[in-house]
């Protein structure tokens, strides 16, 4: 489910500068100096009506603004734990047990790619430092890694050879097109030569057959790119050992 500060974000990276995207931006600006305005404050400080504000709020999928600012507030909490859990814990010692938990998926991918050469990445776009990783990562072992990211062709007909491995890179909030395309080459790849690896909210979502999915669910509810990558990197690090 899509958080309501995911919704905001989103209507911020419209092209054109909406009323929609005026009114979450200033929703944004003001949880980042810990304010949640009242309905008629809002509309006071995006030059549009209260009844304006109201069709907004109805829009992201709350009934009226009393819900969508308790709601904002406790995701706002929420948020707020978590950043002070991470810097109490011992985040490197959370991933390395979330790697000994998964080491039936890393020896899976490290047999897989000791057998293989063609070795394809998908990514979008929050995760293609992590994809140029893993490529740089695979030729030193002699491999021939493929990069497929932000131009996949969804209209045409896709040319998978079922003989690759696919890894799959499935987090981050740009994920419909990647998504779209997986759906397409899902029939034509074997389920063992798919790996996927994806955040919490986005691991039910996938549209390609696994028999080889990673939750990253080394820290309940965390959804921050940095130790994501973090805890890619060190996977990366638990990879080559068996290989």
């Amino acid at each position: 489910m899509t958080s309501i500060y995911e919704k905001l974000e989103n209507l911020t990276r419209e092209y054109k500068n909406t009323t929609d995207k005026i009114i979450a931006l200033n929703i944004i600006n003001t949880m980042r100096q810990k304010k949640i305005l009242t309905q008629k404050q809002l509309a006071d400080i995006c030059f549009v009506s209260e009844s304006k504000i109201t069709k907004f709020i109805q829009s992201l999928g709350e009934p009226n603004f009393k819900t969508f600012a308790s709601s904002l507030k406790k995701e706002h909490l929420l948020y707020a734990s978590i950043n002070k859990t991470n810097f109490k814990r011992d985040i490197l010692a959370l991933i390395n047990i979330w790697c000994s938990k998964n080491s039936v998926f890393i020896k899976n991918l490290a047999t897989a790619i000791k057998n293989n050469i063609n070795i394809n990445i998908y990514a979008s776009a929050q995760t293609s430092l992590i994809a140029q990783g893993i490529r740089d990562f695979l030729i030193g072992y002699n491999k021939r890694p493929l990069i497929l990211s932000k131009n996949f062709d969804i209209f045409n007909e896709p040319l998978v050879n079922n003989e690759d491995i696919n890894i799959v890179l499935f987090y981050g909030r740009d994920n419909f097109t990647l998504n779209s395309y997986l759906k397409l080459i899902s029939v034509k790849t074997i389920k063992a030569n798919n790996f996927v690896i994806a955040s919490e909210k986005q691991y039910d979502k996938v549209f390609l057959e696994s028999d080889n999915k990673l939750k990253l669910d080394y820290l309940k509810n965390n959804a921050s790119n940095v130790y994501r990558n973090l805890a890619l990197n060190i996977l990366i690090l638990e990879l080559a050992k068996q290989i």
